[in-house]
């Protein structure tokens, strides 16, 4: 599969070199493409760097995984995308002047649903938003299986976001559809938490979501 990787930072980066070493052909995307050079070198597999532009033109399939705060700015450089899978590992936070964390939508409004709007034509998957990159990076390919959460509002979708995950060494668990995705953001409900498929079973048993 055609990936673009728009934000090669830590969630990016990981993830983006993880499918490449699966096999997928990975076009990495930045403000400043020509700093990641690096990371495309030292990756096992078919890896690229360039514009968002070119990397929206390059990719089937897209993973968006920016810092918040120039959210706008990438949607502006996105071209091609109606109908393409756009995977979101965005949360909506930004750094405030005391370096601190400071939310940027209302409480009960989540960052996937945002995305939704703004991109009405692109098919939304919200994942890997909601476990850090450096747990990711020591848990991936290692036995029991590390869940990772998502949700979307497109079935068809779904085999694909799935296998993607498995591909990156994780384990895929469907949440429920957009709307459902506050739970899986940063300091939602399962914020950081370390689970196995069957232990993500059976909490959402208890939540009634299977």
């Amino acid at each position: 599969m055609k990936i673009g990787v728009i934000g090669a930072g830590a969630i990016g980066g990981l993830i983006g070199k993880l499918w490449a070493e699966a096999g997928h052909e990975v076009f990495f995307s930045s403000r400043n493409p020509q700093k990641l050079n690096e990371l495309v070198s030292e990756i096992k597999g078919k890896a690229y760097a360039g514009t968002v532009k070119e990397a929206c033109a390059f990719a089937d399939t897209l993973l968006l995984a920016i810092n918040y705060a120039t959210l706008d700015e990438a949607l502006d450089q996105m071209e091609n995308i109606s109908g393409k899978l756009i995977m979101d590992t965005t949360n909506p936070y930004v750094w405030n002047t005391t370096g601190g964390l400071e939310r940027t939508l209302p409480e009960n409004l989540s960052g996937g649903e945002v995305l939704s709007q703004k991109l009405p034509k692109a098919k939304i998957a919200k994942v890997f938003s909601s476990m850090a990159a450096k747990t990711m990076g020591e848990r991936h390919h290692k036995k029991p299986q590390l869940v990772i959460f998502y949700t979307t509002d497109h079935s068809d979708v779904q085999p694909t976001v799935e296998g993607l995950i498995s591909d990156a060494g994780l384990a895929p668990q469907y949440y429920g559809p957009i709307r459902d995705s506050l739970p899986i953001e940063l300091f939602g409900e399962y914020s950081d938490k370390v689970l196995t498929p069957e232990q993500a079973q059976a909490m959402m048993v208890e939540e009634g979501k299977l």
